[in-house]
């Protein structure tokens, strides 16, 4: 069943939908600040304790977001991904698309 008519049986599974695809942000205890300088190429550097906390690693693929009052997020490419797969898990829990494709390409090559 697609995604849209499935949150649409009660408002419990609308609210679940709209739930898993909210980014959930690590936890501190306050915002941290921190004054970061603007390099000749337009490169920023993040702070070690920064990258320590979300657990960034060199040459890994961040998202820069422009927020609508000017402010900029920046998100981890590979926690984005990990909250989009989220996404579906409840529509068929225990079923791994990828094998089912791998399965059905198989019975496909034994015709």
């Amino acid at each position: 069943m697609p995604l849209g008519d499935r949150a649409a049986d009660s408002p419990r599974d609308y609210n679940r939908t709209i739930n898993s695809l909210v980014t959930v942000m690590p936890p501190t205890s306050t915002p941290q600040q921190q004054t970061i300088e603007l390099g000749e190429q337009g490169n920023i550097v993040l702070p070690e304790s920064i990258r320590h906390h979300l657990n960034l690693q060199p040459g890994e693929k961040l998202i820069l977001t422009l927020e609508p009052d000017g402010s900029l997020r920046l998100t981890s490419l590979r926690t984005q991904i990990q909250n989009l797969q989220g996404i579906y898990k409840d529509i068929a829990p225990g079923t791994s698309l990828a094998e089912e494709l791998i399965q059905e390409r198989h019975r496909a090559s034994q015709s």
